[in-house]
């Protein structure tokens, strides 16, 4: 079922016609001649996708998915074939090959570049339904003392959307010794070994401390910790919000 929306006063020049898939609860891929401006997916039965068209045929022209289920199913968007969906934010450049709407009402916007599909709407806050509900960050690898490089501590938020640029997460210092640090993973922008006098950009919590934090994380959704010594513990519980 499609239909046109019209935006604005009819008598006016500037109106627009706004062309509207409702691909119903299914995944729907996009052709190079639909023409839809906005692909409304109800997902309520299931996860379900969004392939978007050939961006080669297609340069310039703008999509608008939304996620329009109840909020128990993401909508997964897809490439065609093997370009990327492009994620910037600031100097940051993600290049992935799918893009997550992972709650109800979550919505994107895309430009295809003629060789890639481009997001190109402002990023903004997305609150978790219920985040208190399981663990949604998971220990990828390692954890040394005193510096990220070689080891730390790699955590994956595994839970929130891929194409996430940021998380705010609670984080827990529960002893009574040293700092803890953060930085997005891979980032080279502080010492390996960070000390509380030095590093103060990116220190996280100290002693026997709990504090909401908003971390930047990489393409693969992780971020790395550092801690001033190994009798440390630092619980990062689950995330209050993702920017996307």
């Amino acid at each position: 079922m499609d239909r046109a929306v019209i935006i604005g006063s009819s008598t006016r020049a500037s109106d627009q016609n706004r062309s509207i898939k409702l691909a119903g609860d299914a995944n729907y891929a996009g052709t190079n001649t639909d023409k839809y401006d906005e692909i409304w997916i109800n997902a309520t039965g299931a996860n379900r996708t969004y392939t978007f068209p050939d961006p080669a045929e297609n340069t310039g022209r703008k999509q608008i998915v939304r996620n329009i289920g109840a909020g128990a199913f993401k909508v997964t968007v897809l490439p065609n074939g093997a370009e990327k969906i492009i994620v910037a934010s600031g100097n940051e450049k993600w290049e992935l090959t799918s893009f997550e709407l992972l709650q109800a009402s979550d919505w994107a916007e895309f430009e295809s570049d003629g060789t890639n599909w481009v997001k190109i709407n402002v990023p903004y806050w997305h609150k978790f339904d219920d985040p208190a509900t399981g663990n949604k960050a998971s220990k990828a690898a390692g954890w040394v003392a005193d510096q990220f490089t070689p080891g730390g501590l790699l955590v994956t938020f595994s839970e929130a959307s891929i194409g996430i640029v940021a998380v705010n997460v609670q984080v827990s210092h529960l002893t009574a010794d040293g700092s803890s640090y953060h930085r997005k993973a891979g980032d080279a922008n502080i010492s390996n070994t960070p000390h509380a006098g030095q590093e103060y950009s990116h220190r996280l919590t100290d002693r026997m401390k709990t504090a909401k934090n908003i971390i930047w994380v990489s393409a693969a959704q992780q971020a790395e910790f550092a801690v001033q010594n190994t009798n440390v513990d630092l619980y990062i519980a689950y995330l209050i919000e993702y920017l996307q």
